[in-house]
């Protein structure tokens, strides 16, 4: 059959008329509910809905035609035309071939019947495939988000464009001529926006220039279908201002693109009516403020924004984290510049903690509390913060458990809390799932502040676990990349736990001596020295602590207090306890009053080992008046300690259990790894004091 003559065929069963009416009826349809839309109050996607389902209902239109009118007309048609030819005692084998055709009758048979079904229907399917793609290209830009909105819906939150509008601010104190005020604000607003690079700014000269064009006034309601429809900003920000008394009063909102939703109202802001810039600026750092904070909602711990300026000084103070003088300086600036600034005083609170300037940090908490509002998230953060300072560790993992849900990804939240997990309720098997929600893979580790201390915490956590391989395959990948001991001591932890070769360590320590220096090199060979007593290799850790205590050329009124201690300590261990006791002793006079108090048990030890029980039993008695606040547990530690090496398990139990209640941590160096505590790490009470807080 021949294209024109199938084109004829479909014009004479009315194909193309049945198709037309189809196509107009849908536009008609489209266009009524397109006027109607709005009054009925219709959802936005309900005249993309339709165009789908009328798209995809051509094609079935085309088959219906098909189906219901032309193919019952043909095969009619083509039995009519069979029981003709038997009549006249026509046969096929007699060689009478039927054409599609009747030339007198125009009557179809069924061969020309297939021809023409074979054409309509790569027809219909063509129709067909067009209409499906555009309904996937419809369903694709109006209703599909993109893969990362799908995993993390409640982070991203997609905008119409990066524009923002700003309207002129209403003048409602009658007075005329403060209207330049509303146009000053205007301009200082779009001007912080501009040069801080928040956004492109739409100013209302364009929104009226817009109007013009679209024949509508600035005044009219059409004013919002102007800014919507034909500019599409991502936000709207408008304001108003009044008088009252001599005082101005300037108050703003910032609305979606539609400005049928408000995101934020500002606080009204008030100034001298001769000095409205005044409120001109404090209103722009408001609104700066959200615009810099409102896509980090996960980081943002604010019940309203931030001074712009003061959200700039806690950046750059996260940046400088490490350098303690320059941290708290700009800390410092954020909350002068912004006394409502709550993270800000979170930070500073913080610091001190870290510090260990615990009442200073109880102090910044105790006012932080009188301050705090109803907000669900500030609430539970100064809950952590109390249960930092009072030592309840349990409650400090179970609230900073709370943060990290609300933010896992934010890497201080996840450092602090593999920290906790670890250190304060000896976890380790928690460690891993919270480093792994933070993905190393594409960090440059010397630009990455908290990344050492998360490899650290990790490489004890698999320590302890039994996993030895899988800290050392972690950890010698990034040695070297930053200077330090923390690194190195989490691998010769591992190497000598591990039982890896003695030429192992060996190399370590010799390439920390090189990069880090001698006084890092010494603290290494203590550990090492320490880990190798802790697996039984008491000749190998001799071995070291000869190497650390060779290293010393100095009298001893010439060695520095770090070198002193680590010397001493090294005497200890090989039992040099007369040179112990010497070299301890100097260290703690030269200042007794800010010496670690395991430091005095340690001494009480040592007279012991030297039969000076009145010097000891004075070590104790100094050791019993540290007592105080802020202790954390660590004198009845100490306390701990002594009675353990004095072989007397009850009182050392006790203690040790006083201890863990008050909030000492569980770190590489006590409890179960203190060798003081290794005649008693098998016990079942021992064991239930290192899972006390689980």
């Amino acid at each position: 059959m021949k294209f024109s003559e199938f084109l004829g065929e479909c014009r004479e069963n009315d194909v193309f008329k049945n198709l037309s009416i189809y196509v107009v009826s849908s536009w008609v349809l489209l266009q009524v509910i397109s006027l109607l839309a709005d009054p009925l109050n219709l959802p936005k996607a309900t005249l993309t809905v339709l165009l789908i389902i009328l798209l995809i209902g051509f094609p079935l239109y085309g088959f219906f035609i098909w189906r219901y009118q032309i193919k019952p007309d043909f095969y009619e048609e083509a039995s009519n035309a069979n029981q003709f030819t038997n009549l006249d005692g026509a046969s096929a084998k007699e060689g009478i071939e039927l054409d599609s055709v009747f030339s007198d009758t125009g009557v179809h048979n069924l061969s020309s019947i297939g021809r023409f079904q074979k054409i309509y229907f790569i027809g219909l399917g063509a129709l067909a495939t067009l209409s499906l793609l555009a309904s996937f290209f419809i369903i694709r830009t109006n209703f599909i988000k993109s893969e990362a909105a799908v995993i993390m819906p409640t982070l991203l939150h997609p905008e119409i464009s990066d524009k923002i509008a700003v309207l002129n601010f209403d003048n409602n104190t009658t007075d005329k001529n403060l209207d330049i005020v509303g146009k000053m604000a205007v301009d200082w607003i779009m001007h912080g926006i501009t040069q801080n690079k928040v956004a492109q700014v739409i100013s209302p000269k364009i929104i009226e220039d817009y109007s013009n064009v679209l024949k509508a006034s600035i005044l009219d309601k059409g004013n919002d279908k102007t800014i919507a429809s034909y500019l599409k900003p991502s936000k709207v920000i408008s304001g108003s201002f009044y008088r009252n008394g001599g005082k101005l009063l300037f108050q703003a909102s910032i609305t979606d693109e539609h400005m049928d939703k408000t995101l934020v109202a500002f606080e009204p802001v008030e100034c001298d009516a001769n000095e409205p810039l005044k409120c001109i600026e404090a209103l722009n750092q408001r609104i700066l403020g959200f615009l810099v904070t409102e896509d980090k909602p996960l980081e943002n711990l604010q019940e309203r924004p931030p001074m712009y300026e003061a959200f700039q000084y806690l950046e750059q103070a996260k940046a400088k984290y490490g350098d303690d003088e320059e941290y708290i300086r700009l800390v410092n600036a954020a909350i002068e510049t912004d006394s409502t600034f709550f993270e800000a005083k979170v930070n500073k609170a913080e610091f001190y903690y870290n510090q260990g300037e615990y009442a200073i940090a109880d102090s910044l908490v105790g006012v932080l509390l009188k301050e705090s509002s109803t907000n669900n998230r500030q609430s539970n953060i100064l809950k952590i913060l109390e249960s930092l300072l009072s030592g309840n560790n349990g409650d400090t993992y179970k609230y900073l458990l709370n943060e990290y849900q609300i933010n896992p990804f934010e890497q201080e939240t996840n450092a602090s809390t593999m920290t906790v997990a670890l250190q304060f309720v000896n976890r380790p098997q928690d460690v891993t799932a919270i480093f792994n929600e933070v993905p190393m893979g594409g960090i440059e580790f010397n630009d990455c502040v908290q990344c050492e201390f998360q490899y650290y915490i990790k490489g004890l956590a698999d320590i302890e676990l039994g996993n030895y391989d899988t800290a050392i395959a972690m950890l010698e990948p990034v040695m070297g990349k930053k200077g330090g001991s923390l690194l190195p001591q989490v691998l010769i932890r591992a190497y000598v736990k591990g039982d890896k070769p003695y030429s192992t360590v060996d190399k370590l320590l010799d390439n920390a001596k090189l990069t880090d220096g001698v006084d890092e090199w010494r603290s290494l060979c203590l550990l090492t020295g320490q880990e190798y007593l802790r697996v039984g290799d008491s000749e190998r850790a001799r071995h070291f602590f000869d190497m650390l205590l060779s290293s010393n050329k100095q009298n001893l009124t010439d060695i520095e207090d770090k070198t002193l201690k680590l010397l001493a300590q090294a005497h200890f261990y090989k039992a040099n306890y007369k040179d112990a006791e010497q070299m301890l002793k100097d260290y703690i006079d030269r200042n007794p009053t800010k010496r670690r108090v395991n430091d005095l048990s340690l001494l009480a030890v040592i007279y012991q080992k030297n039969k000076k029980p009145r010097e000891a039993a004075k070590m104790l008695d100094r050791l019993e008046k540290r007592r105080g606040r802020y202790k954390y547990g660590h004198v009845d530690y100490a306390f701990a300690q002594y009675y353990a090496a004095m072989g007397d398990e009850e009182k050392s139990m006790e203690h040790l259990l006083q201890a863990v209640a008050d909030g000492k941590w569980f770190d590489s160096t006590s409890f179960h790894h203190d060798l003081f505590f290794q005649p008693f790490k098998n016990k079942d009470r021992f064991k239930e004091i290192l899972n006390y807080w689980n």
